[in-house]
């Protein structure tokens, strides 16, 4: 993970980079989620449920790996929570200390 930071001041903005998609592995693994995922969807118990292809469209090969790789970058996003996480009831005491 590539950390940034011009300043140590407190009020300094920094910059974060987690690398995504950064190693051949990374890339590999991503292509092969996609093709699970395309395959998934083209079984018959999800006809009532797809009634055509959003992105890529119908025309998009999947055995493609330079387009697949491509879309994987222009499209894809991650779910990475950057900081903190939402206090399930109290996390202090009364005189401000984490329990």
């Amino acid at each position: 993970v590539a950390k940034k930071f011009g300043s140590m001041s407190g009020d300094a903005v920094g910059s974060f980079d987690p690398n995504f998609l950064a190693t051949e592995d990374d890339v590999v693994d991503q292509r092969n989620a996609f093709r699970m995922t395309h395959e998934i969807m083209r079984q018959k118990a999800f006809d009532p449920f797809v009634l055509k292809p959003l992105s890529p469209d119908a025309n998009f090969s999947v055995d493609d790996d330079v387009a697949v790789d491509a879309w994987i970058r222009q499209n894809s996003h991650s779910g990475y929570h950057l900081s903190c996480t939402c206090a399930m009831g109290s996390v202090v005491d009364q005189d401000g200390k984490v329990m």
